[in-house]
């Protein structure tokens, strides 16, 4: 009888302590949540702005923006090429606009793309396309 005891309040604790451990993995997604989901959300932009630089022969410009993937642009360069590639302006995960720039002050050949995050301020807590 004793026994069963142990062997029960054993496997109590080993459920509790898998619990736990579940609910600290949960609870650390959940802050880090938003990141990830913009980090994500960076990459597939990205894909579709080598898509649009493959059809039109360069990326469109930070005027042009990012609602180049989504409108034909009217402003120079006007691709020749141009699809809808998205359908609808992208926003990170606090509702506000991606920041995109080509060509990027740090290297003339290739873009900018990040997010302002929750401080909405550009600043080096910044969410960046991961390389």
């Amino acid at each position: 009888m004793r026994s069963k005891r142990i062997v029960w309040w054993s496997a109590g604790l080993l459920i509790l302590a898998l619990f736990v451990a579940w609910l600290v993995i949960v609870l650390s997604e959940a802050h880090d949540g938003p990141e990830i989901f913009a980090k994500a959300d960076l990459m597939g932009i990205a894909d579709q702005l080598n898509v649009y630089r493959e059809r039109n022969g360069s990326y469109p410009t930070t005027q042009q923006g990012l609602h180049a993937l989504v409108a034909q642009p009217e402003s120079s360069p006007v691709p020749h090429n141009w699809a809808q590639l998205l359908r609808e302006e992208p926003y990170d995960p606090w509702r506000r606009p991606y920041v995109f720039r080509y060509p990027s002050p740090r290297d003339p050949n290739t873009f900018d793309l990040f997010s302002l995050g929750k401080d909405r301020v550009e600043s080096s807590d910044d969410i960046w396309l991961p390389h």
